[in-house]
């Protein structure tokens, strides 16, 4: 659900023109390394969470999700603090036309104030994830979505009342949205008793080898994923020298990559649920076959996108744009890349499942060079 607050804001966005497209979708790949941050440490909080409700010891789950929403907390105030005066340099130092580095830099500072929200929303929901209960994160999530997507053409455009931001206000609308999703999470943990295993004494003191633990659990993801982001960031920097509609088409065909990676990336954080929670009750067998009939669910299900892509990748990309230049770059794109959707899915199932068991280290060697390889193979071809 979190990719969808991104596709709502190109969706109108894209209605600015094609600088203002690509100043979104360039943003969205330095975005990257905050949702990596604040993934890891929900990535820790499901592994001992699950585990512990696994092993039926609450008050031990309940301490580390306490724990996890401390450290998400922490970890959001930093990006806000720290992050956001780098964005203006980041632009100037990636090369990007005149056009677009200020729009990217405005909409890039703009998020990252909102931050400590953001980190906030994505320990809760993890929380909720690692007791098996994915319907209250997704009831959540879609209001808090429908409120950005109503939000964006009022701040974008400023009809009646509303002040016109331009690209900043999809970024405003965001933080608002994602604002409301933490009270909303807050308003049902309160009501749910032991069903949302939180120690509301533990927040009153930092535990620093929970915390620890959090994030080495997490670690890894956070090390693939700042990666991916620094790999397409570089992609940017390349097909920012063949134009501003060669920036657009990258970031949109990534968008829209997104949504068949929410499939996959929904079947691997209930792979890393259901490992959890049987290893924890010393049920290695039966985690097994949890992780082995995720995969094959995951892979029935990207089925529809890859043919999607393969069949009508231009009227994918119309909704986002009417740049004839970009619907041309995007097409043979799109294509490519709806050729690696299967492969997708097995890589985001099969590391759901060593979260689940705690251990991240493999998936981050696997994935930390194929990654890397991006670069060389993109100039290989130039």
């Amino acid at each position: 659900m979190h990719v969808s607050y991104h596709l709502i804001n190109l969706f109108w966005v894209g209605r600015l023109g094609a600088a203002a497209t690509a100043a979104l979708t360039t943003s969205l790949f330095a975005t990257w390394i905050m949702g990596s941050l604040a993934e890891a440490v929900a990535i820790g909080i499901v592994a001992q969470v699950a585990r512990a409700i696994g092993e039926q010891r609450p008050d031990r789950a309940g301490h580390a999700a306490a724990q996890g929403v401390l450290a998400a907390f922490a970890l959001g105030l930093g990006f806000l603090i720290f992050a956001r005066p780098l964005t203006g340099p980041l632009f100037r130092l990636l090369g990007m036309p005149p056009d677009v580095a200020p729009l990217a830099a405005t909409y890039l500072a703009t998020v990252f104030a909102g931050a400590p929200a953001f980190f906030l929303l994505v320990a809760a929901e993890s929380i909720w994830r690692a007791t098996g209960d994915t319907v209250t994160p997704l009831r959540v999530l879609g209001a808090s979505t429908v409120v950005n997507a109503v939000l964006d053409p009022l701040l974008i455009f400023g009809p009646g009342p509303f002040p016109a931001l331009g690209i900043a206000g999809a970024a405003w609308a965001t933080i608002i949205a994602w604002s409301l999703g933490v009270l909303l999470f807050a308003a049902l943990a309160r009501g749910a008793g032991d069903r949302f295993p939180l120690a509301r004494a533990s927040l009153a003191r930092a535990d620093w080898t929970t915390i620890a633990r959090t994030l080495r659990i997490g670690l890894p993801r956070f090390l693939i994923g700042t990666l991916f982001s620094a790999v397409y960031l570089v992609l940017a920097n390349l097909a920012a020298r063949f134009g501003t509609a060669a920036i657009a088409v990258l970031g949109i065909v990534n968008r829209l990559e997104s949504m068949s990676y929410i499939m996959a990336d929904a079947v691997g954080a209930a792979t890393s649920t259901l490992v959890g929670q049987n290893l924890g009750a010393a049920q290695p067998e039966r985690a097994s076959r949890a992780a082995n009939t995720a995969v094959r669910l995951g892979i029935s299900i990207s089925l529809v996108p890859t043919a999607t892509m393969l069949l009508v990748p231009r009227l994918l990309l119309r909704p986002f744009t009417a740049d004839p230049a970009v619907l041309d770059l995007g097409e043979p794109y799109l294509r490519a890349i709806g050729l690696c959707q299967a492969f997708m899915v097995l890589e985001l199932v099969y590391a759901g499942g060593f979260a689940g068991a705690g251990d991240t280290l493999p998936p981050m060697l696997v994935e930390l060079p194929i990654a890397a390889a991006r670069v060389p193979l993109c100039c290989s071809q130039r």
